[in-house]
């Protein structure tokens, strides 16, 4: 269901300002997120990412960098919802309780 998107040492996966809906999970390597100079937080393997949360057009110093060679695994936010709509509610309502979660740990 998802792409393998590649990514190398200090290259910025995510450059600032872009908006996209679709979600990433860090397949291997290492991944930073900033905000201008400070460093929010590092990702791993296993952990999530959907760039619209963090990455959004108004904030243009966020960005999301390379600590290490890695890859991740992109899903096109059309393939998300027609996993979760083919789901019963709660499992849709139990992702977006976790998904908050994270996000407002990381804030």
């Amino acid at each position: 269901m998802g792409e393998n998107v590649p990514f190398e040492i200090d290259e910025v996966v995510f450059p600032a300002g872009r908006s996209e809906w679709d979600m990433y999970i860090v397949k291997e390597g290492e991944l930073s997120l900033w905000f201008g100079n400070v460093r929010l937080t590092d990702l791993g393997p296993g952990q999530t990412l959907g760039n619209s949360a963090i990455l959004i057009p108004q904030v243009q110093r966020s960005a999301a960098r390379g600590n290490r060679k890695g890859s991740l695994l992109k899903l096109p936010r059309e393939a998300v919802i027609e996993f979760l709509e083919s789901r019963p509610e709660r499992t849709f309502q139990q992702f977006c309780v976790n998904f908050f979660k994270v996000w407002v740990e990381i804030l």
